[in-house]
């Protein structure tokens, strides 16, 4: 039992010494050194890390937003210089194809074709215009028809049919029926035209 005691007491004597020794001291202060360093990596070198690699990432990112909203502004350029080509044909475009069926304004360009033709309208109707309701199934929703019967010379009838063609709006002329009648007074022409006018939907 004493002999136990004495080894114990003999082993704590050794630890001892040689911690109050100077290798020992050399040895805990190297030792607490890496203990503190490994500490200063874990709670503030860590998140450092993280913090610049997160950094890097939203720079990689915002490289690439700028590298699409550059392509986006090449392409709008693009398109200013083709719209700045064809800017002074839109008004064309739009009269030749309305927004809207504009039936008033397109009977009154008949009218105007017809007295400059020296012809005389004698019927100008239109069929109700179906209006688009925006369910993709309809067809042909973007025309209406209308009727035009009037009388004149052979040359009249000729030359407006021709610059009725030829007016701004676009029209299709589906058939065109020419009548002579004969009477007291002489001879009368007639005609009787089915056509089709577009707009935009």
């Amino acid at each position: 039992m004493n002999k136990d005691k004495t080894a114990t007491e003999n082993k704590y004597t050794l630890v001892s010494s040689a911690l109050t020794s100077n290798k020992g001291k050399r040895l805990l202060g190297m030792t607490s050194t890496v203990l503190i360093l490994c500490l200063f990596i874990f709670f503030v070198i860590k998140p450092t890390i993280s913090t610049i690699l997160e950094t890097q990432q939203q720079i990689i990112d915002s490289q690439l937003i700028i590298g699409q909203l550059d392509t986006k502004t090449e392409n709008l350029n693009k398109l200013r210089v083709q719209y700045s080509k064809i800017q002074d044909d839109l008004p064309i475009l739009m009269n030749a194809v309305p927004a809207e069926p504009d039936v008033e304004s397109l009977f009154g360009q008949i009218q105007t074709v017809a007295q400059k033709s020296n012809v005389s309208i004698t019927k100008l109707e239109n069929s109700e215009v179906a209006i688009a309701k925006n369910n993709g199934d309809q067809q042909n929703d973007n025309k209406f028809s209308f009727s035009v019967g009037g009388e004149g010379s052979p040359e009249s009838i000729s030359e407006f049919l021709e610059d009725l063609v030829g007016m701004e709006r676009v029209i299709d002329i589906n058939t065109f029926l020419i009548t002579t009648s004969t009477t007291e007074g002489g001879t009368s022409n007639g005609f009787d035209i089915q056509s089709t006018a577009f707009f935009q939907k």
